[in-house]
């Protein structure tokens, strides 16, 4: 397999879910004018639920893609939006992919550490920032970060690799997106086996949203609002969607992730479907760090890409 792949070309169509009316009725001035108005305030309610992180220079790009032997890919999701990623082809296994999201506003200008952690698979490794974070820029709306996700698993269907090679794994908010990109795929191609594999996230924003906010009343107002503004990014269905394997890694003592809003929660796995990751009173919410996690992240996703034996996680 090639170790460059042109991207700058590539535009996903749409997912048959979410493709857009042809020929949309005619609305009055005063639904415009509303429209407008929830378009703006959902773009303004996720652009500060996920700020955008700024790059500071294209020295730092550099550095990361040299260091990994990696390629900056620029793709376009079926709504337009312009996506930025790294692809860093595998040593030893370069037609197996991780395709990887970060947390809220990670991008993978500065995640060397989880680059190199999951890249000692021997799997090539799919980094993307999902629009409004880093170079990625497109509408801010709850579908368009599904949608990035997905683009960025057709695209690497385009470049011939197997649905049954490309393995989803994400954290927190990555880890909700890549989810719900994972099932729009398996929507798409009914008869294959979707996997995923995810770390301490949310079954929907608006449980999350809630369950931060301690519950009670002011909790369900706000999710409510959230409700209302199309702000609800649900995770469970979409996990429960996908066909293949799927394995959650969870922390119990999560303080940004509540237990009641989690995904592990929501679909209460078992036992030998997650792994309770060892805690750290300075951090509470992180990606897999410490050496045996490290490890069991590592390990699993060799067995889901069939690069060794089944683990036995304890």
């Amino acid at each position: 397999m090639s170790t460059r792949i042109d991207g700058n070309s590539f535009k996903a169509d749409w997912p048959e879910s979410l493709k857009p009316i042809q020929n949309p009725p005619r609305v009055g001035v005063i639904t415009k004018v509303a429209i407008t108005i929830l378009d703006y305030l959902r773009s303004f309610v996720f652009s500060w639920i996920i700020p955008g992180a700024a790059i500071h220079s294209s020295e730092h790009h550099q550095d990361i893609l040299e260091k990994w032997n990696g390629q900056q890919i620029k793709m376009q999701a079926p709504d337009g939006a312009v996506l930025d990623g790294i692809f860093i082809e595998g040593i030893s296994n370069p037609e197996k992919v991780i395709l990887f999201g970060g947390g809220n506003a990670m991008r993978w200008e500065n995640s060397a550490e989880t680059i190199y952690q999951i890249s000692r698979t021997g799997a090539s490794v799919f980094y993307i920032n999902p629009r409004g974070v880093g170079e990625s820029k497109g509408k801010l709306y709850d579908e368009g970060y599904a949608l990035d996700f997905y683009t960025a698993f057709e695209f690497l269907i385009e470049k011939t690799y197997k649905i049954e090679n490309i393995l989803p794994v994400g954290f927190s908010m990555g880890g909700a997106n890549a989810a719900r990109g994972a099932a729009l795929i398996q929507d798409k191609y009914p008869r294959k086996k979707v996997s995923a594999i995810n770390i301490c996230s949310f079954s929907s924003l608006s449980s999350e949203i809630k369950e931060l906010l301690g519950g009670g009343v002011l909790g369900t107002i706000a999710s409510l609002a959230a409700w209302h503004l199309g702000i609800e990014m649900k995770v469970t269905k979409s996990w429960e969607k996908l066909k293949g394997d799927k394995f959650i890694f969870i922390n119990t003592k999560d303080e940004m992730i509540p237990k009641k809003a989690s995904l592990h929660e929501a679909v209460n796995p078992s036992k030998e479907n997650f792994y309770e990751m060892e805690h750290k009173k300075e951090d509470n919410h992180f990606i897999p760090d410490s050496v045996l996690d490290a490890h069991k992240l590592r390990w699993k996703i060799e067995e889901m890409l069939g690069l060794m034996p089944p683990l036995k996680m304890e």
